[in-house]
């Protein structure tokens, strides 16, 4: 029975009435579009068939759909910078394509991608080429952990190593679509960062267990040029006003946390952070570009704690992940245009009033101040 005062909606989405929540009825509603989830007023009912378990294709139109998408992907999404170096570019060009025949899983990840770049592209189709998405992602992901069980060949690590690097790109893919479909101003919401933060880590897992197979294989170009040496690392030096804001972020946290047990995640996040500066700083003077690896690389090296924390709204992981955001608009792709603003927009949401200036320095640094800051 409804409770008394409250209108009981028969017309909301299917998600909200499993949730037991108030839906207020738009195609896509607010509540899964705060969520990222796919929202059944934005796409036309269909009943489960295995297709939307197994993601393969079972009817004409599904072969269809998937055919559009791989072609979407060779024509378009493969050629479209990804924010890598040439020889990378090609790698997903010609090498990954062809070795997703071989690896269901892979070719999974390929066409989820490439249904979220559609997305973008198609923004009033965004909510049906989101559940494509979502069919071949669980599909992709399903068979890469059962591979990853197994044992690994070198060809297995090489498809295992590209799947991983191609779902970070569709998870930072998918929290911009979500944002696009948003009205203005658009958040991203904290447990859609810190899900799009554990998917990216799974580049980790398989270097974990496949390190040789990889790094020796025809995949070693993505390996090149990402660290540094220790007497690289030792020549850099960060910008004052970079170093000085480290520097007040650390007298913060330890005033804040010091005999706390999250103590120790947070620095750790911190001081990772500070290593990816130094890193970005090492290689826009020494070749004046950044790859989105050498910046994106922080959410795999942070503790995991850290991002538990994030997706608690820890205030100080918040402010620490803020800190990140610009960092974000050195390095830019297709797939993480506008992530820094969206991010920023929703840790504002989380964070008290009082703690709103922490954000003032990040929000500065947006739109090309932080690269240009760094290079000098």
């Amino acid at each position: 029975m409804p409770r008394r005062g409250v209108k009981k909606s028969h017309t909301g989405c299917d998600q909200c009435k499993q949730r037991k929540v108030k839906c207020n009825e738009e195609a896509p509603c607010g509540n899964c579009l705060r969520r990222e989830e796919a929202c059944s007023l934005a796409a036309p009912k269909a009943s489960p068939d295995p297709a939307s378990i197994s993601g393969a294709a079972t009817t004409s139109q599904d072969w269809m759909q998937d055919m559009e998408l791989m072609y979407h992907y060779m024509s378009h999404v493969s050629k479209n910078p990804l924010g890598v170096r040439d020889e990378v570019q090609q790698l997903f060009e010609s090498f990954i394509p062809a070795e997703s025949m071989r690896f269901d899983f892979l070719l999974h990840s390929l066409l989820a991608l490439s249904a979220l770049n559609l997305a973008l592209l198609r923004l009033g189709q965004a909510s049906k080429y989101l559940l494509l998405c979502d069919r071949h992602q669980s599909a992709a992901l399903k068979g890469f952990r059962s591979t990853l069980s197994e044992q690994i060949t070198p060809e297995k690590g090489n498809a295992l190593f590209a799947c991983a690097t191609i779902i970070s790109l569709s998870a930072k893919a998918r929290s911009r679509v979500i944002t696009a479909m948003m009205p203005h101003p658009r958040q991203l919401d904290m447990d859609n960062v810190t899900q799009s933060f554990l998917l990216s880590r799974g580049v980790r897992e398989v270097i974990g267990v496949a390190r040789e197979a990889v790094t020796n294989g025809p995949l070693e170009q993505i390996f090149q040029r990402m660290e540094l040496s220790e007497l690289e690392r030792a020549a850099v030096v960060l910008p004052k006003a970079i170093n000085d804001r480290f520097i007040h972020l650390q007298l913060w946290l330890s005033d804040e946390k010091q005999d706390d047990p999250t103590y120790t995640p947070l620095c750790d996040a911190l001081e990772c952070l500070r290593e990816i500066h130094h890193i970005m700083r090492h290689f826009l003077i020494t070749t004046g570009t950044l790859q989105t690896g050498h910046v994106w690389s922080w959410p795999v090296r942070v503790p995991i704690d850290y991002i538990h924390l994030i997706q608690a709204r820890d205030p100080v992981a918040l402010v620490i992940l803020a800190h990140f955001a610009p960092a974000t608009t050195a390095a830019r792709a297709w797939y993480t245009d506008g992530w820094a603003d969206a991010c920023l927009e929703g840790i504002s949401k989380c964070l008290p009033a009082e703690m709103h200036s922490w954000l003032r320095w990040p929000r500065e640094m947006k739109d090309g101040t932080f690269a240009q800051l760094l290079s000098e």
